[in-house]
């Protein structure tokens, strides 16, 4: 497999890890505090470090601990549920990823990405090889404004 192949599998896995845990819930009587109807997360991600863990697969921790503060988790009777909260568009879909730099320290990548707002969308990634695993991980991301990264979580 060529090499910006590789990376556009990375990429394609890691855009859409975020949305595969929130949109996995299945429905429950519950409402969250604000009314919206809560959905019961699969066995898998009943517990938040199995959430973390699975970003981690692509994104580094700081980034990976965004993407779970920004989750509409809610625990309930010892299960987690996920508000079904309207989402706006996110750019999911990679149409081309190009490689930008590979050294040692570093891997730079450019990707577009497309279904979101503004289309299309360039992001360049930084991606780290960690040191004992040699796990490749996304360290920085270059769109600030994608609310899953975001290191508050944002309240509507």
């Amino acid at each position: 497999m060529p090499k910006c192949e590789m990376w556009k599998e990375f990429i394609i896995d890691a855009e859409r890890a975020w949305l595969r845990v929130f949109d996995s819930g299945k429905r429950s009587p519950f409402l969250s505090p604000d009314g919206a109807p809560l959905l019961r997360l699969p066995m898998r991600w009943q517990r938040r470090r199995c959430i973390y863990n699975y970003f981690r697969r692509w994104w580094g921790p700081t980034l990976a601990g965004n993407m779970l503060r920004n989750l509409p988790i809610f625990d309930r009777g010892g299960c987690l549920y996920v508000a079904a909260y309207d989402v706006p568009p996110i750019s999911l879909n990679v149409s081309q990823v190009t490689l930008l730099e590979d050294n040692n320290e570093r891997i730079l990548l450019r990707a577009v990405l497309t279904g979101g707002y503004d289309e299309p969308l360039v992001i360049n990634y930084v991606v780290k090889k960690h040191p004992l695993t040699k796990h490749y991980m996304i360290v920085a991301r270059s769109d600030y404004e994608d609310f899953r990264y975001h290191g508050k979580r944002i309240e509507e």
